[in-house]
């Protein structure tokens, strides 16, 4: 826990300097200090995030890397704050009411540990002991590698939010690190929820505040019932939409003067929604949607921010933004599987490292079938329309919120407030809906989009309340409240993360015998390791040495149908020595530069080329001892015992 707090004290610092640079650059500076802070805080992340994965194209992602990628931004943002900020261009109101300083200590305390007591817990989710920790210690040992994807698929799913881990997955944490980005964003979805809600108890919040408040206390909600740490990209991803569509109902009240002119002219404060949906799109590509609504929302702005006689030019502008921001994702996942937008197949090259378009292909439909049927099981009629009814019965919450979108989303349009960052957040919630319900309806690709329409709809009526009956008649009160409202909402997050945390057991302890209190006091001081599996195999493809915790081939790589019940752990690598796929490779997979071993990546045999029939071949079981090792040595033949790769030597 206590390495968690110390990492995220780091990274926020970081991100503030080089959030503040950017809202300098946007002339968005100068809105209130509590929207300044959330603006800032997840613009300075998404840079980060993206500056690491690229930086991990070219190096591994240790320590001298992260620190001097950290300290450039950082360098950066202080400069743009120091030249470039101005007078403020638009009076903000209802102002902002300041929290004492106190109220934030102890809010701030309170998020911190509780959420550093659900992020240090071991891994547990599915997905994530199979390839994200693995991910995590590739960018961190190796960096991006060459056809890392077709050893396993999977390897493919490169991810911004992956290299934030990856900058610290080294030395005595090193195959625990993999959860800190997960609890910076627990930490900065409750600042943000507390913000609000001080402004709310204060009897200033706007129709956007009340916005903020419900949808991220819906992302709370959702971390604390899943009930899982997990380094997974969708939580940042889900967080960031939320954000995103905020971010469109603040930013109008920050217009650009009339008398901008040059490169301030195009670079204003409707840029912030874009490239916040666009780091989302890092993150993971089920942010799409938020990006393209983002672009239109900046692209045909209102006549006061001198939009509509020049979208032509905007839409360059913004085509640029998204350029040069996906360009780490894009180099990323072309030097891992040769497609662009991988798993997509869209542009997919035909150089020896790249998966193919057909293979990326079959992905793509695997990963859409799963997410329809949720179970490998019943796949075989997966392209019929049957999926729907048993759908909607496994997930009745997503399903009705999905339903009462359009029509929400129609009564707010002719009853709600007349302002086009409503129309555009309305707009981001029906998009995604629709694009993730025919891509891949899973219901954390879904959720974020989900609760925009019915916290826009709770969230004008409310602030007319607020604003009408409990607005505070002196400052002190109001600041009084403020503190309040700061501190209850904190403490209430603080609290779920820390019940929803294994540290402290409470639903066992309810239940069972089980101790109430953290099992040893190792777990205060650095995160809780995954378990290893239970067993690794070392098998040789042609000259690639890989291990699997599976005791025989049972899975068609090129199919992805898997044999194997999703509740065992066979398939589970979690911290296992690298390379560790959950099945072996295909026989045609050897490495691109055998002299660099596996750091120097993987391509498959030319067509034409006789497999001799000794391409795969089982090695033996790596002992006891050698399973906590987090790196595997061609050479490293003592760890081997007796031949126990399975019922085949080779397949």
């Amino acid at each position: 826990m206590l390495f968690d707090l110390v990492v995220w004290l780091v990274l926020i610092l970081v991100a503030l300097a080089v959030g503040s640079g950017a809202l300098a650059v946007l002339g968005a500076d100068h809105v209130r200090a509590g929207d300044r802070f959330v603006l800032g805080a997840w613009l300075g992340i998404v840079s980060l995030a993206l500056a690491l994965l690229g930086a991990s194209v070219f190096a591994p992602l240790t320590s001298g890397l992260t620190s001097t990628v950290g300290v450039v931004l950082t360098a950066v943002g202080w400069t743009l704050v120091h030249r470039l900020r101005g007078a403020p261009t638009a009076r903000i109101a209802p102002p902002d009411v300041p929290v004492p300083f106190w109220a934030v200590v102890a809010g701030v305390t309170a998020i911190a540990v509780g959420a550093a007591a659900l992020a240090s817990d071991p891994v547990t989710l599915y997905d994530s002991l199979v390839y994200h920790v693995g991910i995590v210690r590739w960018l961190h040992e190796y960096g991006v590698v060459p056809g890392v994807a077709l050893i396993h698929n999977r390897l493919g799913h490169l991810s911004a939010w992956f290299a934030l881990g990856a900058a610290f997955d080294g030395g005595p944490v090193a195959g625990r690190a993999a959860n800190v980005p997960l609890g910076l964003a627990l930490v900065l979805v409750a600042l943000q929820t507390a913000i609000g809600a001080a402004r709310i108890a204060s009897g200033r919040a706007t129709g956007a505040d009340w916005f903020l408040v419900l949808a991220s206390s819906a992302l709370i909600w959702a971390a604390v019932a899943y009930n899982a740490a997990t380094p997974s990209p969708d939580v940042a991803t889900n967080a960031l939409i939320v954000v995103t569509t905020w971010a469109m109902l603040v930013v109008p009240r920050a217009a650009v003067s009339a008398r901008a002119h040059g490169w301030r002219r195009w670079f204003g404060p409707r840029l912030i929604p874009l490239i916040l949906a666009i780091g989302a799109c890092g993150m993971k590509l089920f942010a799409i949607p938020a990006a393209v609504v983002a672009a239109v929302f900046y692209i045909f702005a209102r006549a006061d921010d001198r939009g509509a006689r020049d979208a032509a030019t905007r839409a360059v502008v913004s085509a640029v933004v998204a350029s040069v921001m996906l360009a780490p994702v894009f180099a990323a996942n072309l030097t891992a599987s040769g497609c662009p937008l991988y798993p997509s197949p869209i542009a997919c090259l035909t150089t020896p490292w790249s998966v193919g378009v057909a293979s990326a292909g079959d992905y793509t439909e695997y990963i859409r079938d799963v997410a329809r049927w949720e179970s490998r099981r019943s796949m075989a009629s997966a392209s019929q329309l049957p999926w729907i009814g048993s759908w909607i019965v496994a997930h009745p919450l997503i399903t009705t919120l999905a339903a009462l979108a359009p029509l929400l989303a129609s009564v707010l349009l002719l009853r709600g407030p007349r302002r086009d960052g409503v129309r555009s957040a309305l707009l981001l919630a029906v998009c995604g809906i629709a694009f993730a319900a025919w891509q891949a309806p899973a219901p954390r690709f879904l959720y974020a989009f989900v609760i925009v329409v019915p916290a826009l709809a709770l969230a004008f009526p409310l602030a007319s309340v607020n604003l009408g009956f409990l607005r505070a008649p002196t400052d002190g009160d109001a600041m009084r409240r403020a503190a309040a409202g700061f501190v209850a909402a904190a403490i209430a997050a603080g609290l779920g993360y820390a019940v929803a945390s294994q540290k402290l057991n409470v639903r066992s302890a309810l239940t069972s015998d089980a101790a109430f209190l953290p099992r040893a006091q190792a777990d205060l001081l650095i995160p809780a390791a995954a378990q290893a599996p239970a067993h690794l195999y070392r098998w040789r493809v042609n000259d690639v040495d890989v291990l699997t915790p599976v005791p025989r081939p049972v899975a068609d790589t090129l199919g992805y149908r898997s044999a194997i019940d999703g509740t065992v752990g066979f398939e589970k690598c979690s911290t296992a020595p690298l390379p560790c796929t959950p099945y072996l490779p295909s026989p045609d997979v050897r490495l691109r530069l055998p002299e660099r071993g596996i750091s120097g990546g993987f391509v498959r045999r030319s067509e034409g080329t006789e497999l001799s029939r000794s391409a795969v071949r089982c090695v033996g079981e790596l002992d006891d001892a050698a399973v906590p090792s987090l790196s595997l040595r061609s050479d490293d033949s003592r760890a081997l015992a007796a031949s126990r790769c399975g019922e085949r030597d080779g397949r």
